[in-house]
């Protein structure tokens, strides 16, 4: 004869490793959220970056612009 089935779902053959599975899989998909949000993150920062860059050159450009008008040496 076989044991009877515990009322409680969570105590029922297999439960445990249901909870692991579903446990895994919110891992995992917690894992990617996280890892996009970090490539996205990491593409700003170097978008921002090279907007700094190209500020930078530019007023370089008129600053030596504006000193060769003026007849002095940048």
């Amino acid at each position: 004869m076989l044991p009877p089935v515990p009322a409680d779902p969570a105590l029922r053959p297999g439960a445990a490793r249901a909870r692991r599975r579903a446990a895994d899989g919110r891992l995992r998909a917690a894992r990617r959220g996280f890892e996009g949000s970090m490539a996205a993150l990491r593409k700003a920062a170097f978008d921002h970056v090279e907007s700094h860059v190209f500020v930078s050159t530019a007023l370089r450009a008129s600053l030596a612009r504006l000193a060769g008008r003026a007849g002095a040496k940048p």
